[in-house]
């Protein structure tokens, strides 16, 4: 029984992955799939049931919404939000699910080896489109990807699927991944997907830092600190490693240079157009800009 829960977990998780990429129906669907999953697990105890901190967090934003409904409860866009909310506690109730059945390890790398196969496609076209790509980024679009041309989903399946690779046991693989999914996300050239690859880069190596001096553990409501009594061997790594990852790093940063380069001049003409011109739906960056300035008026004139 164990075995066949296991194996229909992993056949769901991949049907959401392909979800993930093509259908949004299908995406959804298996959302609710996951929700019912979960619901059975728990009435048939296969899963205990504790107050998860991922749980919590998932159902905080649904709990806010459902206190504003009553001022509106005919209004169907309100009904569209609660759905779009609810995936939240449905995706979260999938994750312990899965943990549950033991298929962590196996959903993980579906995870991380699906995003590596999708990021495939829009280096081809980058391959054989090179000065196409870089006309599109010049006028703040970007480079054809899955999720009908969402770069931004995409951006973000990229740098998670980033994150998971450093929990990678085989090295040379875990080394292989990251590098190739920052250099997706370089050569991507999304802005969010730019910040969030620096923020795990940055995030993993305090955490290096800090495990050189203590043993971190993690477990499901954050850190476990342990001394550590084998500072000098842990300290004690190959150098060669670090300066090998720096001229790697190097050497994406110079290939993702052009892009990255009409990003930002892309950006700050589109910042520039809002000074002298106003608010301009238009422009990619006008509802950004004009929520920016609003908030540093606010603050400017204490209305916080």
């Amino acid at each position: 029984m164990q075995v066949s829960r296991k194996n229909m977990v992993i056949a769901l998780f991949i049907v959401t992955i392909i979800g993930l990429l093509f259908s949004r129906a299908l995406l959804s669907l298996s959302c609710g799939f996951w929700f019912i999953a979960g619901i059975l697990s728990l009435f048939n105890k296969a899963t205990p049931f504790n107050p998860h901190p991922l749980f919590i967090w998932s159902v905080t934003p649904l709990s806010l919404s459902l206190l504003g409904l009553w001022q509106y409860p005919f209004e169907k866009a309100n009904y569209d939000l609660v759905l779009s909310w609810a995936a939240y506690p449905a995706i979260a109730m999938g994750a312990v699910f899965i943990r549950a059945s033991g298929a962590a390890t196996v959903c993980k790398k579906i995870w991380i080896y699906g995003a590596a196969i999708a990021a495939l496609y829009p280096l081809l076209w980058l391959l054989f489109h090179f000065s196409d790509a870089i006309a599109l980024i010049k006028i703040g679009k970007a480079i054809p990807v899955f999720m009908d041309n969402d770069h931004l989903r995409f951006s973000i399946y990229i740098a998670s699927a980033l994150l998971l690779s450093y929990t990678l046991e085989n090295k040379k693989l875990k080394q292989l991944l990251i590098f190739f999914f920052i250099a997706v996300l370089l050569l991507l050239s999304v802005r969010t997907g730019v910040v969030m690859a620096l923020l795990i880069i940055i995030a993993n190596f305090v955490y290096w830092l800090l495990d050189t001096r203590y043993r971190l553990r993690v477990t499901g409501y954050g850190l476990r600190v342990i001394q550590n009594s084998n500072l000098e061997t842990r300290i004690s790594k190959p150098l060669n490693y670090g300066l090998q990852s720096t001229v790697y790093g190097l050497a994406l940063l110079l290939l993702s240079l052009p892009f990255l380069s009409q990003k930002l001049n892309y950006t700050l003409y589109d910042y520039q157009q809002f000074s002298t011109k106003g608010y301009n739906p238009a422009y990619s960056d006008g509802v950004r800009r004009a929520v920016n300035n609003a908030s540093i008026e606010a603050a400017k004139n204490n209305y916080i």
